[in-house]
């Protein structure tokens, strides 16, 4: 093998290549939209995931107080305690994917055209805009 050189050459041409490749599909468009996408889609798992852990805890609770009377007080606030861990974390995890839905929407706005973007919001089931309202001055918030 006497041209060993060339080919290492070539090796590493087609390595720096790909990586410039890859690099550029992740900046378009379509990369930025599966990248806010998986985003979305770990937010939503979280707040699965801390919602299931705030129901558990919260039937742990009215367990435990219903039977109040034989339980140590220690437990009960424990339990109590943990009960609102978990609630705070799932206003987190809401607060969180509405945050990930707004970047998708920002995304759908900005890089696609027009035409495209009440096919989009359509097939990503994004309302336009998000129900959570924090406060209002009409007296319903």
């Amino acid at each position: 093998m006497q041209y060993w050189a060339l080919f290492a050459a070539a090796t590493a041409a087609a390595v720096a290549v790909t990586a410039i490749a890859i690099l550029l599909w992740r900046q378009s468009r379509s990369g930025r939209l599966r990248r806010a996408l998986r985003l979305r889609r770990q937010r939503l798992r979280a707040l699965a995931k801390a919602a299931k852990c705030a129901r558990r805890a919260k039937h742990v609770l009215s367990r435990l107080q219903a039977r109040s009377a034989t339980i140590a007080p220690n437990r009960l606030v424990e339990a109590e305690g943990s009960y609102q861990d978990c609630r705070r974390l799932a206003e987190i995890a809401a607060d969180q994917l509405l945050v990930a839905e707004n970047q998708l929407r920002k995304i759908i706005v900005e890089e696609f055209p027009p035409g495209r973007h009440e096919a989009l919001r359509q097939r990503y089931r994004l309302l336009d805009a998000p129900a959570k309202k924090p406060f209002s001055f009409d007296g319903t918030g």
